[in-house]
């Protein structure tokens, strides 16, 4: 018991002491696609790779927005990568062909609606080695399901729900995975009212992947999940902050950064009752 605990409490200490990220990473909160694109100019010639970024519609502004995760990179050992926004359900098709054809695959891929309803799609693709991967978009919930089995070994490794005429709809992606803190476990959640609402255990299980949207102004969440093996099982070594105002979110970022979390992902979404708000992940 006595080692248990020492071996808890030095984990805490090494988490409280990690170094501070707070200057290799930016993000932004409610850019229009203009100014988004204004934004993706100036980080890219200041040597920052987007490595998130979501659209969602808000009926306050009356214009889409986008929320995104920079970070500052090491340009001797960058990856190629790249990223586009407003995409239709063929221009996606488009740059697929095109950017597998150069050894690219998918990294983020989200889809979002605009005000009329119909759908786009904002993603991030990068050139790095990589095994067998696969992609699908405009699933419905079962297809999605029997898209999960069929294509298994392979696992979830992006995921995203907007509506396409009044109904659900998702984009994925698969792959391999090989890093040593995967045990083989993972699961996948659509549709739900929380980042937590999934019944994981937090000090055992990790987003990898969260993306959020909102039905008939209600927000929900769609997330892939893997069970930690790694150092510090047993010990919550993530956190996330949901239905965030802008200030909100700005407190927590701070704050988690200086301590030596990184920024994963952030979400924003739009509830009818709190307006835009945001979901982020961290560790």
């Amino acid at each position: 018991m006595l080692s248990k605990l020492l071996t808890t409490v030095l984990l805490l200490a090494a988490q409280a002491y990690t170094a501070d990220v707070s200057k290799l990473f930016h993000y932004e909160l409610g850019l229009n696609g203009t100014a988004h694109q204004a934004e993706f100019l100036e980080r890219t010639h200041a040597g920052y790779r987007l490595t998130y970024v979501n659209g969602y519609y808000s009926p306050e502004q009356e214009q889409t927005l986008f929320s995104s995760i920079w970070e500052k990179t090491n340009a001797a050992a960058a990856v190629p990568w790249i990223s586009r926004h407003g995409l239709t359900g063929t221009q996606y098709t488009d740059l697929s062909t095109e950017l597998r054809s150069k050894n690219y695959h998918p990294v983020v891929l989200n889809g979002y609606n605009l005000k009329n309803g119909e759908r786009r799609f904002v993603t991030i693709w990068e050139k790095s080695p990589i095994g067998v991967w696969t992609q699908s978009v405009d699933l419905t919930t079962d297809q999605l399901k029997e898209k999960v089995a069929g294509l298994s070994p392979l696992r979830l490794t992006s995921l995203s729900g907007y509506t396409i005429n009044n109904e659900l709809r998702y984009s994925a992606t698969w792959g391999e995975r090989t890093s040593a803190d995967w045990k083989g476990e993972w699961l996948y959640y659509t549709n739900r009212t929380g980042v937590l609402n999934v019944g994981v255990d937090a000090a055992e299980w990790k987003p990898t992947y969260l993306h959020a949207h909102s039905v008939d102004g209600e927000p929900v969440f769609d997330s892939v999940w893997e069970r930690y093996t790694g150092p510090g099982y047993g010990v919550r070594l993530w956190y996330d902050e949901g239905s965030s105002t802008a200030e909100m979110y700005k407190t927590f970022f701070d704050s988690m950064t200086k301590r030596g979390y990184k920024p994963r992902m952030l979400t924003g979404h739009y509830s009818k009752e709190c307006g835009v708000r945001y979901a982020g992940v961290f560790y």
